[in-house]
């Protein structure tokens, strides 16, 4: 179970991650992200909403109303008539290109006499996905990288003084060394838990078999506190991240010992 954990872990995992962000890219080049009759997100944050009317499979729009206030200082809302939408999966860049439309800009405090307006025949309105996706598609976070990219990454980090390799997204050192760490700490969980069950066990109280399914659940929810716990602290940088992912696999190896050594006694 430990070299499995570790297998997948190292590399099932990360791809998985990956595969994941290239389904939501193809969903997003399909312009899932716009369903007709309701407004939908263009960011997180909800600065930019977007309506249609209509949406065909040639991702050909209808009825479009997009709500832009990312710049706080002048928003503004286009109509049009019709516009198609793209999505360029190697920048993750949307691209609305509409027609037939006009441009409101909503009036300036202490100018609510002034309105403005700009009718155009053709408008192409880009806005970068990388955000509503999570990150780029080209540019992965270390979570989804596999575990010699992440040791590549880290000996740049070395090699270059503190300084992240440019084509990686995340520029934190800390990031890569808590996801090597996790992944070298997880796979010796399996084997700790069986050296913590085996005197468990060979309790021969009464009740023991239904204790012993609560104190499985108890050890697993204490463990991935611990790890929890560990990666904040190995984030906040209070404690270097193989101390910190490494922490839970110790405290179950002290907590294992002196069950072993009562079993082999035939103390429990």
């Amino acid at each position: 179970a430990s070299a499995i954990t570790g297998v997948l872990l190292a590399e099932a995992e990360p791809l998985a991650r990956r595969t994941l962000r290239t389904v939501m890219s193809e969903i997003a080049a399909r312009g899932g992200v716009i369903q007709p009759g309701s407004f939908n997100r263009l960011d997180r944050n909800e600065g930019r909403l977007i309506f249609v009317e209509e949406h065909d499979e040639q991702n050909r729009l209808t009825g479009v109303i997009i709500l832009d206030r990312s710049d706080a200082t002048q928003p503004f809302v286009v109509v049009a008539e019709r516009g198609r939408f793209s999505f360029e999966s190697e920048t993750a860049t949307a691209h609305l290109r509409l027609e037939d439309g006009d441009i409101h800009f909503e009036p300036e405090e202490g100018s609510e006499d002034r309105y403005r307006r700009i009718g155009f025949a053709d408008f192409d309105d880009a806005f970068d996905m990388h955000e509503l996706l999570g990150s780029g598609p080209t540019r992965i976070q270390p979570k989804e990288m596999g575990t010699q990219r992440i040791l590549e990454v880290l000996d740049h980090f070395e090699a270059s003084g503190g300084w992240a390799p440019r084509e990686v997204r995340v520029k934190d050192k800390e990031r890569y060394e808590i996801q090597l760490h996790r992944r070298l700490a997880l796979p010796f969980a399996p084997f700790l838990f069986a050296l913590i069950g085996i005197p468990l066990g060979l309790r021969r109280s009464h009740g023991a078999r239904s204790w012993g399914v609560l104190i499985c659940v108890g050890l697993v929810f204490v463990y991935y506190s611990l790890l929890s716990f560990g990666s904040f602290l190995a984030e906040d940088r209070a404690a270097p991240a193989s101390v910190a992912l490494g922490m839970p696999n110790a405290v179950f190896a002290v907590l294992a010992v002196p069950l072993l050594l009562r079993a082999r006694r035939a103390e429990i």
